[in-house]
Parts: C-alpha cells; sequence; structure tokens
C-alpha cells in the first residue's frame, strides 16, 4: 500500500492506495485500481488472474487485460531501486474510456 494524497481545491486528503509488486527481477508494479471505473481489484492465487468485483473485469497476472468492461490492462508504475528500497511513481489511474471526437454542426 503507498499513501497518496488527493487534492481538490484548497482541501488536501491521504488515503492509501494499495499496489501489486509482481514477481521477477524486474521489479514491476501495478496499480490496484481498475481501470474501468476505479474499483479496487482483489489477486486471486487459486485463478493466478486479478478480478474486479464491481464489473468482472478480468487481468492477467502481468496486469493485461483479459475480460470484461474494462478496456485496457491495469496501469504500470514507473518504479526504480535505491538501495533496499523499491520506489514507484504513483498517479491517479485514468478510470474512463477517452472520448472520441463529437460531431460537429456545420
Amino acid at each position: 500500500e503507498v499513501v497518496v494524497e488527493h487534492r481538490a481545491g484548497w482541501s488536501s486528503t491521504l488515503r492509501g492506495q494499495a499496489v501489486f509488486v509482481l514477481p521477477g527481477e524486474d521489479r514491476r508494479v501495478v496499480s490496484a485500481v481498475c481501470p474501468h471505473e476505479g474499483c479496487e481489484v482483489d489477486w486471486s492465487g487459486e485463478r493466478r488472474e486479478f478480478l474486479c468485483p464491481c464489473h468482472d473485469s478480468i487481468f492477467r497476472a502481468d496486469g493485461a487485460r483479459l475480460s470484461g468492461p474494462a478496456q485496457r490492462g491495469l496501469d504500470q508504475l514507473a518504479t526504480r531501486v535505491n538501495g533496499d528500497t523499491l520506489e514507484m511513481q504513483y498517479g491517479d489511474a485514468q478510470t474512463s474510456e477517452p472520448q472520441t471526437d463529437a460531431p460537429t454542426k456545420g
């Protein structure tokens, strides 16, 4: 879990946000936030997949999308090793799909 500061206008709050450190030498980290609507995904060790409990999106063990309403995989976070500490750059996940250009009146 990482602590994330959220700012809205003049207010600022801190809250914990789960991330998953993937096994392997490359120390990849993925956000636990489903890109569909922002629910927190769970790891199913039995299925070896990430599952979104809100709308049933399913992601592979590396975070790639398998099925469900999410249109992309889990966000990968930039990381670096500093001594014996794994540091990551965390940003809020974009939960909505990109908008297509609306028709214009001519």
